[in-house]
């Protein structure tokens, strides 16, 4: 997920985030927490570590799978337990989430503290921050790009002497008056462009005959305001890459708080009622179908299983088909499928 829908989504859950109260932490797979809360509008949150795909959303969808306890959850339990949410900050050009609790520790130095996550792809993170920001703990190992060290305050990953998103709100930035600005230049200039946004803005620029500026600025206002609709655009029909389970054309959709008019030739999409409604289904999707995808390998690798068992559990699992139409398909019978009763 790009910065700018990044954005979108932080807006969308801040007023069902205020004061929300951690009731249990668990890990539902390796590299992935979910954080139950007390609300009944946002009941839990989603923290996806992974390097590709990372993700931060609501549901409290577990994948039927089991995943051993880590280290770090139990320090999360330890100190998120009960903790209440007072504060939740998104940097404006940083795919990254600060979290600040009020504990229930009795200590002074940890009654605040901060969770922070890092979405940034192949370089993804969760922080723990004490009462005056140090690190206390992290999921992975902090990089370089922080620039600090052991019990130092934290400090965001550097990203380069990119022009800063919030100047180009206030100011006018003469690099971007130039003429010959294409995409790479932009993501590679402007802090928290990614390159999908940016060729949505060039392409806006090029249509409306206003400036990048203008439109950078015209984004930046249409992200941050309450979200409609939601929208995933891929390459090939979204029902069609689901009924084929492709994976590799699903890592590719492109998630958006708003319509992407440089993509309506290339790209079909599905619209959904609300960016958020659009952003579980996505990872969700990723999510259940990756682990069910790793688990047919290990099932391949077992040579006593009949060939048609693990195609009858592909057409049951991925392509969602009836028990009726697997049994047809495979040449199993009802009472094979399920192992039991063929009445079932």
């Amino acid at each position: 997920m790009e910065n700018f829908a990044l954005i979108a989504l932080a807006e969308s859950l801040r007023t069902a985030l205020d004061g929300s109260i951690i009731r249990r932490v668990i890990q539902h797979q390796p590299n992935g927490f979910i954080l139950q809360t007390r609300s009944a509008k946002l009941p839990a949150l989603k923290l996806l570590m992974d390097s590709r795909l990372p993700a931060f959303y609501p549901s409290e969808a577990k994948p039927p799978l089991e995943s051993p306890n880590s280290d770090f959850l139990m320090i999360l339990r330890k100190h998120f337990t009960s903790a209440e949410l007072i504060a939740f900050r998104k940097p404006l050009a940083e795919r990254v989430l600060e979290f600040v609790f009020r504990t229930a520790v009795p200590s002074k130095e940890l009654e605040t503290m901060s969770l922070v996550v890092e979405l940034i792809p192949n370089a993804t993170n969760i922080v723990l921050l004490d009462g005056e920001r140090r690190v206390l703990s992290s999921f992975y190992p902090i990089t370089p790009q922080h620039g600090i060290a052991e019990f130092e305050a934290y400090a965001l990953p550097r990203s380069g002497n990119k022009i800063e998103l919030e100047r180009v709100l206030t100011e006018e930035i003469s690099e971007l008056q130039e003429t010959g600005r294409n995409k790479d230049w932009l993501v590679s200039h402007v802090a928290g462009l990614g390159p999908v946004f940016a060729e949505e803005i060039l392409f806006r620029h090029r249509k409306s005959g206003r400036s990048l500026t203008e439109e950078i600025r015209n984004m930046v206002l249409l992200v941050q305001a309450p979200s409609h609709a939601g929208r995933i655009y891929t390459e090939k029909p979204l029902g069609h890459i689901l009924e084929q389970n492709d994976l590799r054309a699903l890592s590719k959709a492109v998630l958006s708080p708003v319509e992407l008019v440089s993509l309506e030739r290339t790209h079909s999409s599905r619209e959904f009622g609300n960016f958020t409604d659009a952003v579980r289904f996505y990872f969700d999707e990723v999510e259940n179908r990756v682990l069910l995808e790793h688990a047919m390998k290990e099932l391949r690798k077992n040579n006593r299983l009949d060939p048609k068992t693990i195609r009858a559990f592909e057409l049951l699992a991925f392509e969602q088909r009836t028990p009726a139409v697997v049994a047809a398909e495979t040449g199993l019978t009802r009472r094979e499928l399920y192992g039991g009763d063929p009445a079932r």
